[in-house]
């Protein structure tokens, strides 16, 4: 494939031009109650060519099957000259590079029938339905891809790249006496169908945890202490920050801005492994590295891709990614996170009077001034120690109190295992995920009920 890639390249008259292709196997199964609700295999196939004339801009051209290249990059080197961008895009440089990097692991997900992933979902529901009589509902998700992804520019740049995945969600209720919980939860999983083996004890610790739920209550209303567990700190400071350090969003924050407490520093890791948001090399070539965003507070750097980095003098920082073919490569985060601080979870807890631990957080929503958290699972703090489990309520407040208000951050990091991804207006979402160690916010408003 690279060589057809190299040969249409080198009918192209633009100044610069780069073809990205890529073919994806897809299965998913579903299953509710007693029985497998449905199986899918899919495959898709695809590319685009990108053309740049300086002085005037990209012309860009998505396309299914690799049968005409050639022709496709002949079309977009003719829409690059119709175009006329004020100012006219300029690419960061950046050193030509050629990769293999494809792996296949030893159970390859390609070759393993439906079947087997009927067999995989059976046991699972056989396993979960034995666990507690008061489990009245279960749905499964079980989804794996293999995807394979070439990419070529005029510049030299040769890479061939294969990955496998997969993912499985769980909806465990509960119901007893008029009382009804709802767990929500998944893990992501690299490599090949070996990897998708052995979740049993997970699944049952989703099931016990719905049971937990049925005696909980809500928080009364009020403005108390916060402390978040690593994965809903996690949620919390993507949902605030995330977007606001892509370099080419929509309102990126500017080097040098105050954004939050001295404790706060954060940071984008693409070589932590193995991550729903890892990578070698983002969808433009360039080497994906760690990058601190932001430290003490202070805005230090920001996400890139070439075109983002040529226009602000910054330095490619291997972010550009693009969700598919059909999407155009856009600075986008991929294992995002807050780094460790000192001390211990129970250090942060230390004289809170009355207050309130997250350990489930079921999304956060940003709206450019506040935030607000939805929690599916905590406690409340008494005198330092978690006291009475609560459930179903959202946190909320400004975003000078989520951030500024950060009085706390412990040692313990880690990073969130379930199958997270990133969504950014109309170009698509991408796979990442989010890390964090406990946070102790100095006061926020707790209260409201969710569905």
């Amino acid at each position: 494939m690279l060589d057809r890639l190299s040969e249409a390249l080198k009918s192209s008259r633009a100044d610069f031009t780069d073809i990205r292709c890529e073919r994806v196997w897809t299965h998913a199964g579903a299953a509710r109650g007693r029985r497998v609700e449905g199986l899918t295999a899919m495959r898709d196939a695809g590319g685009v060519v990108r053309c740049l004339v300086e002085g005037r801009g990209w012309g860009v051209v998505s396309f299914t099957g690799f049968d005409r290249l050639p022709e496709m990059v002949t079309r977009a080197y003719e829409l690059a000259l119709a175009v006329r961008a004020d100012p006219a895009p300029r690419l960061a440089p950046v050193p030509a590079r050629e990769f293999d990097i494809a792996h296949v692991p030893a159970q390859d997900l390609r070759g393993v029938p439906l079947s087997e992933r009927r067999k995989l979902l059976d046991g699972w529901m056989q396993e979960l339905q034995g666990v507690d009589r008061r489990i009245t509902d279960l749905q499964l998700q079980l989804r794996d891809e293999v995807g394979e992804r070439w990419f070529a520019s005029s510049e030299g740049t040769r890479i061939h790249d294969l990955r496998s995945d997969g993912s499985l969600a769980v909806v465990a209720v509960a119901r007893e006496e008029g009382l009804t919980a709802r767990v929500v939860d998944s893990i992501a999983v690299r490599g090949g169908w070996e990897a998708l083996q052995g979740h049993e004890g997970w699944l049952r610790s989703i099931a016990g945890r719905a049971v937990g739920l049925l005696g909980a209550s809500r928080p009364r209303p009020g403005d108390l202490p916060v402390v978040l567990d690593p994965r809903a700190a996690g949620v919390v400071i993507h949902a605030a920050l995330a977007h606001r350090l892509e370099g080419d969003g929509p309102a990126p924050l500017r080097l040098g801005a105050e954004v939050g407490s001295p404790l706060l520093t954060v940071g984008d890791d693409p070589s932590a492994s193995p991550l729903r948001g890892t990578m070698a090399l983002d969808d433009e070539g360039t080497p994906a590295q760690p990058v601190t965003l932001i430290q003490s507070g202070v805005v230090i750097g920001r996400l890139h891709t070439r075109e983002s980095a040529g226009r602000t003098g910054e330095a490619p920082t291997g972010n550009a990614r693009a969700a598919s073919f059909r999407h155009l490569a856009s600075a986008r985060v991929s294992n995002f996170y807050l780094g460790r601080g000192q001390g211990t979870r129970d250090d942060l807890l230390n004289g809170i009077r009355s207050g309130l631990y997250v350990s489930d957080a079921r999304g956060a929503a940003w709206d450019g001034e506040r935030l607000v958290l939805t929690v599916g699972e905590g406690a409340m703090i008494r005198d330092g120690r978690l006291a009475e489990p609560v459930r179903d309520c959202v946190v909320r407040g400004p975003g000078v109190d989520w951030l500024a208000g950060i009085e706390g951050v412990a040692a313990d990091f880690g990073w969130n295992g379930a199958a997270g991804n990133c969504t950014r207006g109309t170009e698509g979402s991408v796979p990442v995920t989010d890390g964090a160690p406990h946070v102790r916010i100095r006061r926020l408003k707790v209260g409201g009920v969710t569905a």
